[in-house]
């Protein structure tokens, strides 16, 4: 008796290698040059990629077999008309997800000072 096929919420390093043919390094490497795939990590560090991510290796690696360079790859995913808007604001998220904190303290600190000098 076969039922539904039940979705994975997540997939490992040693999975997306072996569905895709990807080598773990290479995989890695990809992740360092696009700030795009930033697959999360479990409670003891190990990489779990969402499908959404594995749907991007799909096309990175779909993009580098026509020979395309890294800054074109990186384009062509953030605007890819067929991209739904939904999937790019996750991209872009993630992608302003790694601001420093630092920077974040500061433009706090200036729109407190902006509010302070208002007249309430």
């Amino acid at each position: 008796m076969e039922g539904p096929k039940i979705k994975r919420l997540y997939y490992s390093t040693k999975e997306i290698s072996s569905l895709l043919g990807i080598s773990p390094q290479i995989l890695r490497s990809w992740e360092k040059r696009f700030s795009f795939l930033r697959p999360t990590k479990s409670k003891s560090g190990r990489r779990q990629y969402k499908p959404a991510d594995v749907e991007i290796v799909k096309e990175i690696q779909r993009l580098k077999n026509s020979g395309l360079e890294d800054d074109i790859i990186s384009r062509t995913i953030m605007n890819n008309k067929y991209r739904t808007t939904s999937d790019r604001e996750k991209i872009i998220e993630r992608t302003e997800r790694q601001v420093p904190v630092r920077d974040i303290i500061d433009e706090l600190k200036e729109i407190i000072r902006i509010l302070d000098s208002r007249d309430l």
